[in-house]
């Protein structure tokens, strides 16, 4: 797999603690489609809004990217406090 600019890119700006400014890069790498970028995204958004996670990986897996039901199950699942 090459790796895609953007993403690493906003990685690296995140690794430098532009957490922002990042986050806005994988978010671009996310609409061009790339899987891993879309699984960054949704944790990244996960750690400020867990509903807004929930709604992005649901309407992902509406579109069939592969993986992404499973990360919305385990999120539910492990990540989310129990009542």
């Amino acid at each position: 797999m090459i790796p895609d600019p953007t993403l690493q890119a906003g990685i690296e700006t995140i690794q430098k603690g532009e957490l922002a400014k990042g986050t806005e890069l994988v978010k671009v790498a996310a609409e061009k489609g790339n899987v891993q970028a879309i699984m960054l995204y949704a944790q990244l958004l996960f750690s400020r809004n867990k509903q807004d996670a929930y709604q992005y990986l649901h309407e992902k897996a509406k579109a069939a990217v592969p993986g992404v039901l499973h990360r919305l199950s385990l999120m539910r699942v492990f990540l989310t406090p129990k009542c």
